[in-house]
């Protein structure tokens, strides 16, 4: 099999896609429009393939930075003010707590209902095995593409110590607003910190005021985050599912090939796919192999936790991989992800119980000079083939060991 080849056509229809559709926004008629071409292609190799809708509050997932930037500024207005206006900062520093740590750090959905409701479309596409269904291996990738983020264009190797800074003032001195107000709504009288926390207030006001502008409302191409993953799973399905192909279908082992919508939105569409489909994923032995942000082979690794770390991912799954990558003579490394690093829609499937994992092909530490994803610079011509080409090779083999079953040669 010329998976150099298969590689290049990634690459081309990634090409196609983003020439056809452009950025791509959850929500957008460009990401609707862009899901029913990913249909229209898995139908071709495919026993059923699903356009599936959902709703989502499009903006939630990334609005905790303008709440960031608001609250801060109630904070430091009520500490100025003083009094009884110390009572709306307290009521602010609650507001940035349960945005920032509830809706980023662990993806809840606290503050969706205040947002505009869109419609997003998931795309899978099922392969039956030749016989009855002992396992089923889910590939998955999505098709959205991210807003742009100013902090990743403008001195974008100070991103973490921009953020870090920020956040930072917004929480430590907000903190000691909240006791402040908390002991003069006990009678007690001002502490002796006042001057210095309002002057340290009024400093952070340089770091944390940006926040509002952190998301732009542009769209970003999102070649390889993550339009490369959907090509990969497309042009697998027909490896497996084509008509043509000599030795016919798997044994025992359903495909399903998924694209998700709305994961830069919180992963929205993937739990959309997950509630959807939970009997299925729960009702035969089922792993995934979750495809993200493929740019360097060096960078090749897989995960294992998701969730800002916060959630375990399938660490055998993982294992898995790297052995396979191994033995086709790739480094791949077994990570968990970073603090800050969010997560991947291999973390919906976990939440239930499903063995999942995310294979990337970018750094999972802080971000750094030189990153493309989340710009402009995000094309077709930032992603090696190389990369390509090993992640095909290892979803592949990957596939056909587990259809052969334990002790398989």
């Amino acid at each position: 099999m010329d998976f150099k080849k298969m590689a290049r056509e990634c690459l081309h229809y990634v090409s196609v896609l983003i020439g056809k559709h452009g950025p791509r926004l959850a929500g957008t008629e460009a990401c609707r429009a862009c899901a029913q071409d990913i249909k229209d292609r898995l139908s071709a190799s495919c026993d059923r393939v699903l356009m599936e809708g959902f709703e989502f509050n499009s903006g939630a997932f990334t609005g905790f930075m303008k709440i960031l930037a608001v609250g801060y500024s109630v904070i430091t207005a009520g500490a100025f003010l003083g009094g009884y206006w110390l009572i709306p900062a307290m009521l602010a520093y609650v507001v940035c707590n349960l945005s920032a740590v509830g809706g980023f750090v662990f993806y809840k959905r606290i503050f969706d209902p205040f947002y505009k409701k869109s419609r997003g479309w998931n795309v899978s596409g099922e392969i039956l095995p030749k016989g009855e269904t002992a396992r089923q291996i889910v590939i998955a990738g999505h098709h959205d593409s991210a807003n742009l983020f100013n902090y990743m264009v403008y001195l974008q190797k100070w991103y973490s110590v921009r953020i870090v800074t920020g956040l930072v003032f917004v929480f430590v001195p907000g903190f000691f607003v909240f006791a402040w107000g908390a002991l003069h709504l006990a009678g007690y009288a001002d502490p002796g910190f006042v001057t210095a926390l309002r002057t340290a207030l009024a400093v952070g006001l340089v770091m944390v005021l940006p926040f509002y502008f952190f998301v732009n409302k542009a769209a970003v191409p999102g070649a390889g985050d993550n339009l490369i993953a959907t090509a990969i799973l497309c042009r697998l399905a027909e490896v497996f599912g084509s008509p043509k192909k000599k030795g016919g279908r798997l044994s025992s082992t359903k495909l399903v090939f998924l694209s998700t919508d709305a994961e830069e939105e919180g992963l929205r569409g993937a739990r959309a796919y997950v509630d959807a489909h939970r009997e299925e994923l729960l009702g035969v032995p089922t792993c995934v192999l979750n495809i993200d942000s493929l740019y360097s082979l060096g960078e090749l690794r897989c995960l294992t936790s998701e969730i800002n770390g916060f959630l375990k991912t399938s660490l055998p799954l993982a294992e898995d991989c790297r052995r396979i990558a191994e033995k086709l003579g790739y480094a791949l490394s077994v990570v968990p992800i970073a603090f800050g690093g969010g997560g991947t829609d291999a973390a919906e499937f976990a939440r239930i119980g499903v063995d999942a994992t995310c294979i990337l092909g970018l750094s999972t530490h802080y971000i750094r000079e030189g990153m493309v994803y989340h710009t402009m610079g995000d094309t077709v011509d930032k992603i090696e083939p190389a990369i390509v080409e090993a992640v095909l090779k290892i979803v592949y083999h990957f596939i056909l060991e587990k259809d052969a079953g334990p002790g398989a040669p």
